[in-house]
């Protein structure tokens, strides 16, 4: 088994499993995410051929739609969702 850190949660992985098949198992499409390897970003066509090792640091970064930085509940990803609403100016603050 190969123990992994993915965006800062430890996770265990059959040895030789891919970055491909780590997506695959943790249900992320792979045209939704960047992936990063020891700090290396990889581009998507390298999932299949980039076999994870033992102690490897993976980060993963999900893209949304939308503009706020969020967490995924549960997952330790990242995702850039929905904002809350805006907070009302003070007018008072204004300039000019």
């Amino acid at each position: 088994m190969t123990e992994l850190t993915v965006n800062g949660v430890k996770h265990t992985v059959s040895e030789s499993t891919t970055v491909a098949q780590l997506l695959e198992t943790l249900k992320i499409v792979p045209e939704r995410v960047v992936v990063e390897v020891n700090l290396t970003i990889l581009k998507r066509a390298e999932h299949p051929t980039t076999t994870l090792k033992d102690g490897d640091q993976v980060e993963i970064v999900h893209f949304v739609g939308g503009g706020c930085l969020q967490t995924v509940q549960g997952s330790g990803l990242w995702a850039v969702g929905t904002c809350p609403e805006p907070r009302t100016p003070n007018p008072e603050l204004r300039h000019g």
